[in-house]
């Protein structure tokens, strides 16, 4: 491995965020959400087939993705929507489907429904879906992840896409979380799925789709039917993908929920962390020869403190308690897991950080840690909804205090009270303040523009790959903000089935700089940095530097 040390020049400076944290100490910032309405072109409401919660699959879904499909530098949103599949019992084929909807981000918080012409439109039923750039020409891809037939579309770059599903050789399955990862090194993004039980196989002579949810009956448990493993298709570099699963070790069924490709152990090489739903979780540590192995008990990331097995949703990265190390945001049915690490392993805190006194008796399904008012605490926003019927719960925005402790905050708008699924932050309108947007089932979807008052200053950084992938997934950017260690890991998924902003971004507080920034690429390869003033909007390239 070796380090590149390389001047950072052509910084672009947000002056009006930064003066603030430049002249001394800076007020103390207010937190403040604003709903952005429909008369701005934000109009998604999700749709389940039938418009009934009455089976396990229409459960699982309600999945987003951000990402930037026609290369102008805004970031837009995909929405999965609930469309069609034959073996959805009692629900006859609609006259028109619910196809899933990308709206073009225009700028200054507008957007545009361009569903109609993005090639993307799919009418399948989806749970959720995840993005990277497998061909790395530069265009961003998405992959759909679908009961019955997902889609992996391939990005032109200009806004729209193509239906490569077939060419690729992605076979059919209940897919669940799903994640781009470059498992081999070899610079070619492979794709990891996650598949969640087989709905054709019941246990104990179960009946396949009964229940009506809170309308007619009772959801079956997922432990009602037979888990299945997880999927790994290795990218082959001519527009295929080639099934390894079994040459690489990947072959205990779970019941697998979120997806997240991270580097547990921090040795250069992605892993792969799964939330299995009634069953331990899965912490696929790779070994760098092409296989993995499932170190989750090794690592303490296989149950709650209790010791039991959880009804894992979503999963999220973030350093919560600012040792420079990432933990990982397990939400449940229970209050969720905080796996905070330690020098070998990881310790569920859910407790410590008050989550389970918070949440219960809640179900939750999205954690989004991100620094709110750029203070340099990592914020949570927390998504929750009933898993058997669409009676609304209320989700809601932690605040990090500053002391180690997080406190429900009302901030503005912020609270949402219906059956929410995913979340992600990212920054709309390029204010270097990062905003929430809510996927609902059977809802409006939901856009907090985050308006929070004299916030600190920020650095964020875009990475390009050279010898790594296109878009530098699983790239790990660290740094200092005055004595303090920052950390931030590049991922094409995240969440609860659903994809954040692609960038980095750190909260200064008010700090003058990002100081001894780091970068180790996906490739092995680690850049050092100059150091980074408040303000820094940049993009980073492999062996480069700043551009």
């Amino acid at each position: 491995m070796s380090v590149r040390r390389v001047r950072a020049a052509g910084l672009i400076a947000f002056a009006a965020l930064t003066a603030g944290a430049c002249r001394g100490e800076p007020p103390a910032p207010m937190v403040r959400f604003e709903r952005v309405g429909e008369d701005v072109g934000f109009r998604f409401r999700h749709e389940l087939p039938g418009g009934r919660l009455d089976s396990l699959p229409k459960a699982t879904m309600g999945g987003l993705a951000v990402l930037d499909a026609d290369g102008d530098g805004r970031l837009d949103i995909y929405f999965v929507n609930g469309g069609w599949h034959p073996a959805l019992a009692g629900v006859s084929r609609p006259r028109q489907p619910a196809p899933n909807r990308l709206l073009r981000n225009l700028g200054g918080m507008r957007f545009e429904d361009v569903t109609a012409t993005c090639g993307a439109a799919d009418e399948g039923f989806g749970l959720g879906a995840c993005v990277g750039d497998y061909d790395n020409d530069g265009a961003v891809d998405l992959f759909v992840s679908n009961y019955g037939g997902s889609r992996l579309y391939r990005g032109r770059g200009d806004g729209t896409f193509e239906d490569v599903t077939e060419a690729a050789g992605i076979a059919p399955g209940f897919h669940a979380g799903a994640a781009f990862l470059d498992y081999d090194r070899d610079g070619l993004l492979d794709l990891f799925i996650g598949q969640y039980v087989d709905p054709d196989q019941p246990v104990q002579g179960m009946a396949v789709h009964g229940g009506g949810g809170s309308e007619g009956g009772e959801v079956l448990p997922p432990l009602a039917f037979a888990p299945q493993p997880a999927l790994l298709y290795r990218n082959l570099g001519d527009g295929r993908f080639e099934d390894v699963t079994r040459a690489a070790g990947l072959v205990k069924p779970g019941r697998a929920m979120g997806v997240l490709a991270t580097d547990l152990d921090d040795d250069g090489w992605i892993d792969v962390l799964v939330a299995n739903d009634a069953a331990a979780n899965f912490a696929w540590r790779n070994k760098g020869d092409g296989t993995f192995e499932d170190a989750a008990a090794v690592l303490g990331l296989a149950f709650g403190m209790d010791a039991r097995e959880r009804g894992s949703m979503g999963l999220s990265a973030g350093d919560i308690d600012g040792d420079g190390r990432l933990d990982y945001f397990v939400p449940d049915t229970t209050g969720g897991c905080v796996y905070v690490a330690t020098k070998r392993w990881y310790a569920d805190r859910a407790y410590d950080w008050g989550f389970v006194g918070m949440v219960r008796p809640l179900t939750g399904w999205a954690d989004v840690p991100f620094d709110a008012d750029c203070d340099g605490d990592l914020d949570v926003y927390k998504t929750n909804g009933d898993l058997r019927s669409l009676v609304p719960q209320t989700s809601f925005f932690l605040e990090a205090m500053g002391d180690g402790t997080l406190e429900r905050r009302t901030a503005g708008e912020s609270e949402i009270v219906a059956a929410a699924r995913s979340a992600v932050a990212a920054d709309f309108d390029d204010d270097g303040l990062l905003d929430v947007v809510v996927a609902v089932l059977e809802g409006r979807a939901v856009l907090l523009a985050n308006r929070t008052q004299s916030p600190g200053g920020f650095v964020r950084l875009r990475l390009e790959g050279r010898r790594s992938n296109r878009m530098a997934l699983g790239a790990r950017v660290t740094g200092r903000v005055g004595e303090r260690s920052v950390v931030a890991e590049i991922s094409g998924s995240t969440g609860y089935v659903s994809a954040g902003d692609p960038r980095a971004h750190f909260g200064l507080g008010g700090a003058a700089a990002l100081r001894d920034v780091r970068i180790r690429w996906p490739s092995g390869e680690v850049e050092e940095l100059a150091d980074l003033p408040a303000g820094s909007d940049v993009v980073v390239v492999e062996g480069e530097g700043v551009r």
